[in-house]
């Protein structure tokens, strides 16, 4: 009861993507997790101490060649499909989005 008490009056969990996007079924390569609830796309960046960790979710069959756009330059990665977490910046320079741009 003390825990819902907390919550509900603004306390904030925060959860970090791999442990997110682990709700996943089945088996991936490392950095893969297969998951039917995650909404496709850029899903979102989680911040550390030491730097960030984004997040993509490559819905389609076959690799996808991605963009990242960072806050200064970007730069493309090759992915699976699923989710793959994982793909760190630097807090100077943060992922502000990541989308398809053709396949590998």
């Amino acid at each position: 009861m003390a825990a819902v008490g907390a919550l509900a009056f603004g306390a904030v969990a925060l959860v970090p993507l791999s442990a997110q996007a682990s709700t996943g079924v089945g088996t991936a390569a490392e950095g893969q997790v297969s998951t039917a609830a995650a909404a496709c796309g850029f899903l979102g960046t989680s911040y550390w101490i030491a730097g960030q960790t984004s997040a993509y979710n490559h819905c389609g069959t076959g690799k996808v060649l991605v963009r990242l756009d960072y806050n200064v330059g970007d730069g493309t990665r090759c992915l699976n499909p699923g989710v793959t977490d994982g793909i760190t910046s630097p807090l100077w320079n943060p992922i502000i989005n990541i989308y398809a741009i053709g396949t590998c």
